[in-house]
């Protein structure tokens, strides 16, 4: 009852202080601000986006200082579709004043606390109930918990006015500023830190694909170990890996475009997902583990970078095409018959020399048909 008293009383003041010549009657306090007349939006319109309404709102002001302060107001004002987590001029005053100096000065820690509180997607209370949590700028997620009158996120901040619409996205007034969490790292960095992904990361180098693996959003990464890597004899390895064509075939094997998590895999198997090189991987449910292509077992799952997830995998995947390739065979040859003239001996025939064909290394993903 509390928590919709304050609501109550932060909903009377934003209105008071954001009455715009009469937009906002007492009477339509409920009603929805993107119902404009054509001559009240062009009116207004150059003063409702995200930063305009903070600053126009008066109890954001240290908010519309960090923000400038970091270089962000041209992105809050332009970017479309936008959520923003605004902490009030009293949320900041639970900082230290020398804490919060120290932060506005480091324009780097600045940034990040700024950009954890903002998501790239717009989201009204009732979907941050429905979702449970929603992604940041920063790359961390926020977790939501509670009702749609009575938000709370990640555990201790109090959403105290939701809903304040601007032209390039929507503001939830918070009672208290965010903790930054550890800053999450990317596919790369992830993989890296594990340590045993660095016959896989000097792979990805060799490939040129570092860039694309850390910049990507929503990826689901296959990663083979360095003892995945191992099974290759090292001579069809380095054969691999000193043909970038071949080699970016096989690694973008290992990428889908999109994110699932291991549960998702579960709950659709067996199936077939698509990755990056465009062909598909099978995947099914043996034993209780999640098999891809038959025989390669997913050993660790859901490891959370801030562009995707990592599944980690025991043996390296070759994508159908390559291993359905048939054997390459030199046909035999055989020298024509040399006689020596003018003498009586007799012709010499040179016997037939055979090549013996050339096979592919073995794999232990062994062919496989897409359907």
């Amino acid at each position: 009852m509390k928590a919709l008293t304050r609501r109550k009383f932060a909903a009377i003041g934003l209105a008071c202080v954001t009455t715009f010549g009469g937009l906002f009657a007492a009477g339509s306090a409920q009603a929805s601000d993107d119902i404009e007349s054509a001559e009240q939006s062009q009116q207004t319109a150059a003063g409702k986006n995200v930063v305009a309404k903070l600053a126009r709102a008066g109890n954001f002001t240290t908010l519309i200082t960090a923000v400038q302060a970091a270089g962000l107001a041209d992105t809050l004002a332009n970017t479309g579709n936008i959520t923003v987590f605004a902490p009030t001029d009293a949320a900041f005053a639970k900082i230290p004043p020398a804490d919060l100096q120290a932060i506005i000065a480091d324009k780097a820690k600045l940034k990040d606390l700024l950009t954890y509180h903002v998501s790239g997607q717009r989201v009204s209370e009732r979907g941050l109930a429905r979702r449970g949590k929603i992604s940041t700028l920063f790359g961390a997620d926020i977790a939501v918990t509670g009702s749609p009158e009575d938000l709370v996120l990640n555990g201790n901040v109090g959403l105290t006015l939701g809903d304040i619409k601007a032209t390039n996205g929507i503001i939830h007034q918070i009672d208290t500023v965010l903790t930054v969490p550890a800053k999450p790292k990317d596919i790369v960095d992830t993989a890296a830190a594990a340590g045993s992904f660095k016959t896989l990361i000097g792979a990805v180098q060799a490939a040129g694909l570092e860039s694309t693996l850390r910049t990507t959003q929503n990826l689901t990464v296959y990663a083979p170990t360095d003892a995945a890597f191992a099974k290759i004899p090292p001579a069809a390895l380095q054969a691999i890996v000193s043909d970038k064509k071949l080699l970016t075939s096989i690694l973008t094997y290992h990428v889908s475009p999109r994110s699932i998590t291991a549960q998702q895999f579960i709950e659709n198997a067996p199936g077939r997902v698509r990755t990056l090189q465009g062909e598909r991987i099978r995947f099914a449910v043996v034993g209780g583990r999640l098999i891809l292509n038959d025989n390669v077992a997913v050993t660790v799952t859901d490891i959370k970078a801030s562009n995707g997830i990592i599944h980690v995998i025991d043996t390296v995947l070759i994508p159908p095409s390559i291993a359905n390739t048939p054997p390459t065979t030199v046909a035999p040859t055989t020298a024509a018959p040399t006689t020596a003239a003018p003498t009586t001996m007799k012709p010499t025939t040179v016997p037939p020399t055979t090549v013996k064909p050339t096979t592919l290394p073995p794999t232990t993903a062994g062919p496989t048909t897409v359907a």
